[in-house]
């Protein structure tokens, strides 16, 4: 009887002990293990700057406003001019505002807009006045132009430079009949060179050349914010954000037309 019962409990022990050596791995497999958890850490991370980088918001697109200088500056008539009866004559305008555009430029660039291009007999001339001469700084014929659309003239390309505190009158002239002068379409700006201050100067230093056009126009720069657009559009001609940017500015100064034409 007693070895019988022996029997029985050893044969139970070694059921327990198969058992528990059965349940062995799965409790093992439960328990955390350190290294594995730090690998795991380590995984993710690019995973989650990845994502940091995705959610990144698209950059702001670029924004002008233009403020009129507040100098006490008359007011100028707008520079365009109307072809009349003859359709033959291109639409010009003057690419200003209705007061004297500044610039810090001693030789800023000037621009002008015709809705088609003249024809062969037709001659264009480009005059520049100091306000307080008689004689004209600029008086040359202008190439005519190979496509419709915003001209540009460069003083540096006549070895002109402008003088702070001057006021200047500037025009294009399209001689449509050299013996009759009084059919000529002559389009008028004013500028006025103005010295760049020192805050200007930090702005312009710590901002990128895509904000310059901006920061001229918030300081009522005209001549010097619609050039550093345009150079922009220049160098990035498939940027449709740019040259929606400069038909806004355009109507800013009130020349819809011109917007309105180059809005395509």
């Amino acid at each position: 009887m007693q070895k019988s019962i022996t029997s029985a409990v050893k044969s139970r022990t070694i059921v327990v002990g198969f058992a528990m050596a059965l349940m062995a791995p799965s409790i093992a497999a439960t328990e955390p293990d350190p290294a594995t958890e730090k690998a795991e850490r380590a995984s993710e991370a690019p995973a989650k700057e990845i994502q940091s980088v995705d959610a990144a918001p698209p950059a702001r697109p670029l924004q002008l406003l233009y403020v009129a200088p507040d100098r006490g500056k008359p007011v100028k008539p707008t520079g365009g001019a109307t072809r009349g009866s003859n359709k033959k004559v291109p639409l010009m305008f003057a690419l200003t505002p209705d007061h004297v555009g500044q610039t810090v430029s001693a030789q800023p660039s000037l621009f002008w807009y015709l809705d088609r291009t003249p024809d062969a007999s037709m001659r264009i001339e480009f005059t520049l006045f100091d306000q307080a001469s008689d004689e004209p700084e600029v008086e040359a014929a202008l190439t005519a132009p190979e496509s419709v659309g915003i001209q540009r003239i460069r003083l540096a390309d006549y070895g002109v430079e402008l003088q702070p505190g001057a006021e200047y009158e500037w025009s294009v002239t399209l001689i449509v009949d050299p013996e009759k002068r009084s059919k000529d379409v002559v389009v008028t700006g004013w500028i006025d060179r103005i010295e760049q201050s020192g805050p200007l100067t930090a702005r312009l230093e710590s901002e990128s050349d895509m904000r310059a056009a901006a920061i001229y126009a918030e300081e009522g720069i005209w001549y010097d914010s619609f050039a550093a657009l345009s150079d922009q559009i220049d160098g990035n001609p498939g940027d449709a954000n740019l040259r929606t940017q400069r038909i806004d500015v355009l109507r800013q100064v009130g020349l819809d037309q011109v917007a309105t034409d180059t809005d395509h």
